[in-house]
């Protein structure tokens, strides 16, 4: 008699995959998330297994952030800004929103021109209430600087015309300035400015509180 044994033989299942989970963003916040227009807000992050990162908002492009450690930001309206983190297994995103206020300037050169025997110089441009910005007295100032650097004078838009829609401004509201500047006064100044260093401030008083000035500086 032969005996035959049988074995059975047992099957092993297949491992199934690792599934491992996307990154997580611990936080996105800009700081600060209220800024003046002109003014520059920081987003900073923190992610955790993340193998890239971008950054993008309306008008602007999306930034590759992954070696970033923050980034400064200076929008002309209030912007909602995104962080994308992604891996292998897929991506996240999270949001934070920077407010832009305050008076939006614009300037151009204005003419020069001639009355008999002085020479006048002029700037002109516009100022725009972005945002819920209201102010009382606004006044932009206007310092000429050589080519050294060296300031040759100032002048502001108050002294040329105090217009009566610049001492108040409600949102949306947009205004002309002007700034003119005469060679008598300012002997030789018009050749020995450089144009690429002029410098503008606007001032402007809280309606609630006039006696407390804010500032805005913007270099061009």
């Amino acid at each position: 008699m032969v005996l035959m044994a049988m074995i059975a033989c047992k099957k092993t299942a297949p491992t199934a995959p690792e599934v491992k989970p996307p990154p997580v963003i611990n936080f996105f916040k800009a700081t600060p998330d209220w800024i003046y227009y002109g003014q520059e807000s920081t987003l900073t992050w923190s992610v955790t297994d993340s193998t890239s990162l971008t950054i993008s908002a309306p008008g602007f492009s999306n930034s590759d952030a992954t070696t970033w450690e923050g980034a400064s930001v200076s929008p002309d309206e209030t912007t909602v800004f995104t962080l994308t983190a992604t891996n292998s297994y897929g991506s996240v995103t999270a949001t934070c929103q920077v407010n832009v206020n305050g008076p939006k300037v614009e300037m151009t050169d204005g003419p020069t021109y001639h009355t008999g025997t002085i020479v006048y110089f002029t700037y002109t441009g516009t100022v725009k209430s972005v945002g819920d910005f209201t102010a009382l007295n606004v006044i932009v100032t206007l310092k000429l600087y050589n080519s050294s650097g060296q300031l040759l004078c100032t002048r502001d838009s108050e002294a040329w015309d105090p217009r009566p829609a610049m001492k108040s401004m409600a949102p949306g509201v947009e205004v002309l300035w002007g700034i003119v500047f005469r060679e008598t006064e300012y002997p030789g100044v018009s050749n020995a400015m450089d144009r690429n260093k002029l410098e503008y401030t606007v001032t402007w008083d809280i309606p609630a509180s006039s006696a407390n000035k804010r500032f805005l500086q913007v270099i061009r």
